[in-house]
C-alpha cells in the first residue's frame, strides 16, 4: 500500500505481518522504520522471530502458567514463555499461521479460522484484520473476531518501530522521545513480567511517561535493567471512541509516530529481550506517522 506522501506499507499473509513501513524523514530520505527479516524462512523461524510485526493472539501478552477456567471448566494452554507462562497465543499462535487475504477497495483484509482446541483454547474463532493506509499517513488496523464457545480473545498487532530506520540500532533508538497517555500501570514483579493484579499510580516513578522522556534518560533505570516491557492503563476519554495512547518522536529525522486505540491498555516494549540484544474481540487502532 502506498499513498501520495511516499508512505509505503508491505504486509504478508504469514502471521498477517507488516514486514516494511517506509516514509521519508524531514530531508526527504526514505527509510524502513519497522523491524523485520529479509526472507520468509526467517519469519517462520521461532528461534529468531519472537512475534516481530505479526498478529498477537488468540491472546496477546501472558497468561500465568498457561491456565484458566471458564464456567468452572479448566483449560491448559501451551507453555512458551520462561518455561512457565503462555505468551501471544502459544507456540503456533495467530502470528505463526498462514492467513487468507484479499484486497477490499483501499484496504488489505486478512482472515484466519482458529479451530476449537488450537493451542488449548476452547471454541473456534474466526478473525478478520483490516489494514488501511490513508492519504493523511494513518495506518488503521481494525480487528474483529467471533467464536463458537465462551473463550479468551485478546488480539493485538506487534510491529516494532525504530523511527531512525530499522537498521539504525540502539544508539538512535535511545534518542527517541516517548509519551504515554497513562496515569497507572499494572504492577509486575521485576523477576517475572506477568502482572500481579496490583494497579499502581505512575506518579513519581520511572513509569511516569506522561511528560515526554528521552529513552536514554530512563530506559536503564527500569528494573532489572532490560528496559520497558510493561502494561500501562490508558487514561480513558469521555467520548468512548478511539483515543490518544502514545507518541514517539525521533528529533534527528523529524519522524514521529502516534497511536490511537479503543482499548484500555498498552504494552510498552523497548526490545530488551530480543535475540542479540519486540495492542478483545473488537480492537481498532490507528497509527499516524509523519515528519516535523
Amino acid at each position: 500500500m502506498t499513498n501520495r506522501n511516499r508512505m509505503e506499507i508491505t504486509v504478508i499473509a504469514w502471521g498477517a505481518t507488516i514486514i516494511s513501513l517506509k516514509f521519508p524523514d524531514k530531508h526527504g530520505r526514505t527509510a524502513d522504520v519497522v523491524l523485520g527479516f529479509d526472507d520468509l524462512k526467517s519469519y517462520m523461524n521461532p528461534s529468531i522471530n519472537p512475534f516481530v510485526g505479526c498478529i498477537l493472539g488468540r491472546c496477546a501478552n501472558r497468561i500465568r502458567n498457561g491456565y484458566f477456567t471458564i464456567k468452572g471448566k479448566p483449560y491448559q494452554l501451551t507453555i512458551n514463555d520462561f518455561n512457565k507462562h503462555h505468551l501471544h497465543g502459544g507456540t503456533r499462535g495467530f502470528g505463526r499461521r498462514l492467513w487468507e487475504s484479499c484486497i477490499d477497495d483501499c484496504s488489505v483484509v486478512m482472515s484466519y479460522l482458529s479451530k476449537d482446541g488450537e493451542e488449548g483454547y476452547p471454541g473456534a474463532v474466526l478473525t478478520a484484520v483490516r489494514f488501511k493506509l490513508t492519504s493523511e499517513n494513518k495506518l488503521e488496523i481494525s480487528i474483529q473476531a467471533t467464536t463458537t464457545k465462551p473463550t479468551i480473545v485478546n488480539i493485538s498487532h506487534g510491529s516494532l518501530f525504530n523511527l531512525a530506520g530499522h537498521d539504525a540500532g540502539k544508539e538512535e533508538l535511545l534518542k527517541h522521545r516517548i509519551t504515554l497517555n497513562s496515569d497507572r500501570w499494572t504492577f509486575a514483579d521485576y523477576t517475572d513480567p506477568l502482572p500481579t493484579g496490583d494497579i499502581r499510580e505512575v506518579g513519581g516513578t520511572i513509569m511516569d511517561l506522561r511528560v515526554p522522556q528521552f529513552l536514554d534518560k530512563c530506559i536503564e533505570k527500569v528494573p532489572p535493567g532490560e528496559g520497558y516491557d510493561h502494561n500501562f492503563c490508558v487514561t480513558s476519554n469521555w467520548h468512548g471512541r478511539s483515543g490518544y495512547v502514545a507518541q514517539a518522536v525521533h528529533p534527528r529525522s523529524g519522524r514521529f509516530l502516534e497511536v490511537y486505540s479503543n482499548q484500555p491498555g498498552v504494552q510498552f516494549y523497548t526490545g530488551g529481550r530480543l535475540p542479540c540484544a519486540e495492542i478483545s474481540p473488537v480492537c481498532n487502532a490507528t497509527i499516524e506517522a509523519g515528519t516535523r
